[in-house]
């Protein structure tokens, strides 16, 4: 009936069977295979279809002048004002050196809190729950190596260092969130 629903031909009883088998019975926590033009995917206790999976992030290089709506390579980013307690980063750090629009690395290390233990990319996408086939096409912004933003885990002051050849903040320097404005297709994977 699923696969009715999805507008799938129906399989055969052995292919019915192995998608079956791959999909509920595995004692694997994930799943991916073709049928009639889809993805059936498992992640977990989640079971899902798609015609096409996120496709992923090519590194681009940009410049941030101070746009609070920046389209780079078709990923959407809000850069606003941080509000009172909530991490953000210095203006003059965002604007002072190129950023460069990548995909998490599984090693990036990456601090969620001040004062909290770094952790790596990979392990927040698994306890975030965000299946292996979505994480390529979730971007980080880098300045010289360092991350400063990680979608969908936030920006430099809760993420960690920003580079120290970076200018630094002036007393009264602006320090701005970063929001990512994942599409609706991929919004479904988060």
């Amino acid at each position: 009936l699923w696969l009715a629903m999805l507008g799938c031909r129906m399989p055969s009883r052995a292919r019915l069977a192995e998608i079956r088998r791959q999909l509920v019975d595995a004692g694997s926590s994930q799943a991916r295979l073709r049928h009639d033009g889809r993805w059936l995917l498992r992640y977990r206790d989640r079971i899902d279809a798609a015609e096409e999976l996120p496709a992923g992030i090519r590194p681009v290089w940009f410049r941030w002048a101070g746009e609070s709506l920046l389209d780079v390579a078709g990923e959407r980013f809000l850069f606003r004002p941080a509000a009172e307690g909530e991490a953000g980063l210095p203006a003059t750090r965002l604007s002072g050196a190129p950023l460069l629009l990548d995909q998490g690395r599984g090693g990036d290390r990456i601090r969620r809190a001040a004062g909290s233990h770094r952790r790596t990319w990979k392990n927040l996408c698994q306890e975030g729950g965000i299946a292996p086939w979505a994480r390529p096409a979730l971007p980080v912004l880098r300045q010289d190596e360092s991350v400063v933003y990680a979608a969908p885990f936030g920006t430099a002051a809760a993420i960690g260092s920003v580079p120290a050849a970076l200018p630094g903040p002036g007393a009264d320097d602006e320090r701005i969130a970063i929001e990512w404005l994942p599409d609706p297709a991929m919004a479904k994977w988060l």
